[in-house]
């Protein structure tokens, strides 16, 4: 993903179109990084909540 920006940002941002696009791709940059940090926040959270099930199963397994 951060390679590809690079790599595009070099190409469309010419003198005569820099203005224009450059404040474009910057939001689009972050916005892909904003969606890509949530779903990664996300699936932390969910994991955890599996493991603490998890155990607690295990625990309640071993009581009875």
């Amino acid at each position: 993903m951060r390679d590809s920006f690079h790599q595009v940002i070099h190409d469309v941002a010419c003198d005569g179109h820099r203005t224009e696009m450059v404040p474009f791709l910057m939001f689009e940059y972050i916005e892909i990084r904003y969606d890509m940090e949530a779903k990664r926040l996300k699936n932390e959270v969910s994991q955890k909540s599996k493991e603490e099930q998890h155990k607690l199963r295990k625990l309640s397994k071993m009581v009875n």
